[in-house]
C-alpha cells in the first residue's frame, strides 16, 4: 500500500505530461509549456495528484538541482573571459531597462516590491534551449547570433539563479532598502567567489584522480559532490541552486565535464519534466475570471518589456536596429527559470500567488507569440525599426557609438 501511495502520485502527472509536452512540440511550442499544461489538467482541473506529495517534491527539487548544475559545467569559468564582455554589455543594459519599466508598471498597478522583483526576474530571462532551437531550424547555418543568444541565454541563467537566492534572504528583512539589496548581493557574491576558490584548490585534484578509477564510480561522485554543494548553499542562506551551480563551475575544470553533462542530461530532464509538471499541478483552482484575465494581461506586459529590454539593449550595444528587433523575436520566450524563481518568491512570501500564475501564463503565451512571430521576422523586424525616424535613429547610433568608444578607451 505505501508503495502505491509513492507510485501512483508519479505516474499520473508523468504520462500527462508526457502527452501534453509531445503535443506542445507537435505545436511547435515550448515542450516545458506542454509540462506545466499536463500538470494544471492533472491537478487544479482534474484534482488527481497532490502536487505536495514526497515523491513529487523530492523530484522537483532535484530537478532544479540538475538545471543549476548542468548551467554551471555548461558555463565554464573560462566563458566569462571569452564572451563575457558583449554578452555581460547586453544583459547589463537589458536589466536597467527591464527594471526601469517593472518599477513604472509596479507603480501604475500598485505593486508591492517583491512583486516588482518578480517582475524583473521573469522579464530578464530567455529560454535559451527554445530560442536556440527556434534559430536552428530557420537558421541552420553557424553564425555570430547562435553565440550571441547562448552567451546572453547563460548571464540570464546567472541572473535567475542570483533570484533563487536573493529572495530567501530577501524574506527575513521585511522591505529592505537598497542598502539591504547591496549588502545581501554582497554576501552572495563573497560567499560564491569562496565556494569556488575552495572547490577548485580542494576538490579537483581528487576528482581527476576518481576520474581515472571509472566512469561510473566518478559519475557518483559527482552527483555526490553536486548535492553537498547544495546542502552547503541552503545551509549558508543561499539556496541550493547557487550551491549547484557552483559546484558546475568548479567540476567544468575537469577534462571530463562533457562526459558528465551527458550522462546527467537524462536524469536532468526526467527531473525537469516532474517539475514543470508539479509547478502546473500547484496552481490553484482559479474560478475568478477577472483574475484570470489579470494575470494574462500582466503577463502580456511581461512580455513586452522582455522584448523591449533585449532590443533596445542590443541595439544601444552595437547591433543594427533591424537585426535587434529580429533577434527580439527570438529572445521572446519566457525561461522555466521565471516560473522556478516565481515559486520561490512566493513560498518565501515576498511576491502574491497571482504572479506565480502571472509567470505561468508568460511561459506560455511567450512560447507562443514567438513560435508564431519568428514566421515573419524579416518584415516584422523592418516596420517595427521603421516607427522610429531615420534622423532621430541616426543621432541615437551616433551617441551610442561615441559612449563605446568612450568605454574602450578608459578600459585600456
Amino acid at each position: 500500500m505505501g508503495g502505491e501511495s509513492l507510485i501512483l502520485p508519479l505516474i499520473i502527472p508523468l504520462v500527462a505530461a508526457s502527452l501534453t509536452g509531445l503535443l506542445a512540440r507537435r505545436a511547435g511550442l515550448s515542450i516545458v509549456a506542454g509540462y506545466v499544461a499536463g500538470g494544471i489538467i492533472v491537478g487544479p482541473i482534474l484534482r488527481l495528484v497532490d502536487p505536495s506529495s514526497d515523491i513529487l517534491s523530492f523530484l522537483s527539487e532535484l530537478g532544479i538541482i540538475l538545471i543549476a548544475f548542468e548551467i554551471g559545467l555548461t558555463l565554464r569559468l573560462d566563458f566569462f573571459s571569452r564572451m563575457g564582455t558583449r554578452a555581460a554589455g547586453i544583459v547589463g543594459v537589458e536589466v536597467v531597462i527591464v527594471s526601469l519599466l517593472s518599477y513604472l508598471v509596479g507603480i501604475v498597478l500598485s505593486l508591492k516590491w517583491g512583486d516588482m522583483l518578480i517582475l524583473i526576474f521573469i522579464a530578464v530571462n530567455t529560454s535559451t534551449a527554445v530560442t536556440f532551437k527556434m534559430l536552428e531550424e530557420r537558421h541552420p547555418e553557424e553564425g555570430e547570433e547562435k553565440k550571441l543568444v547562448l552567451g546572453v541565454g547563460a548571464f540570464e541563467d546567472v541572473v535567475s539563479i542570483l533570484g533563487l537566492t536573493i529572495f530567501p534572504a530577501l524574506s527575513l528583512l521585511g522591505t529592505p532598502s537598497l542598502s539591504d539589496l547591496v549588502r545581501t548581493v554582497g554576501a552572495i557574491v563573497i560567499t560564491v567567489t569562496l565556494m569556488i576558490y575552495l572547490g577548485i584548490r580542494i576538490l579537483v585534484r581528487p576528482l581527476k584522480w576518481v576520474a581515472r578509477k571509472g566512469e561510473e564510480i566518478f559519475l557518483a561522485v559527482s552527483l555526490a559532490v553536486v548535492l553537498t554543494y547544495s546542502y552547503i548553499g541552503i545551509v549558508s542562506g543561499l539556496s541550493e541552486a547557487l550551491g549547484a551551480f557552483v559546484a558546475g563551475l568548479v567540476v567544468s575544470k575537469l577534462e571530463v565535464s562533457k562526459t558528465i553533462s551527458e550522462r546527467f542530461h537524462s536524469l536532468r530532464d526526467l527531473s525537469a519534466l516532474i517539475f514543470f509538471s508539479s509547478i502546473g499541478a500547484s496552481l490553484p483552482s482559479v474560478s475568478n475570471a477577472p483574475l484570470v484575465a489579470a494575470a494574462l494581461g500582466t503577463a502580456l506586459l511581461v512580455v513586452f518589456i522582455k522584448f523591449f529590454g533585449f532590443s533596445i539593449s542590443s541595439w544601444i550595444t552595437g547591433l543594427r536596429l533591424e537585426e535587434s528587433f529580429r533577434l527580439g523575436l527570438y529572445m521572446l520566450a519566457i525561461s522555466e527559470f521565471g516560473v522556478i524563481v516565481a515559486k520561490d518568491a512566493v513560498e518565501s512570501g515576498v511576491a502574491s500567488q497571482t504572479f506565480y500564475l502571472t509567470s505561468v501564463i508568460a511561459l506560455a503565451v511567450s512560447a507562443f507569440l514567438s513560435s508564431c512571430l519568428i514566421k515573419f521576422e524579416q518584415p516584422l523586424s523592418e516596420k517595427m525599426a521603421g516607427l522610429i525616424p531615420i534622423p532621430l535613429r541616426f543621432s541615437l547610433e551616433r551617441f551610442f557609438t561615441k559612449l563605446k568608444r568612450r568605454h574602450i578607451s578608459n578600459s585600456s
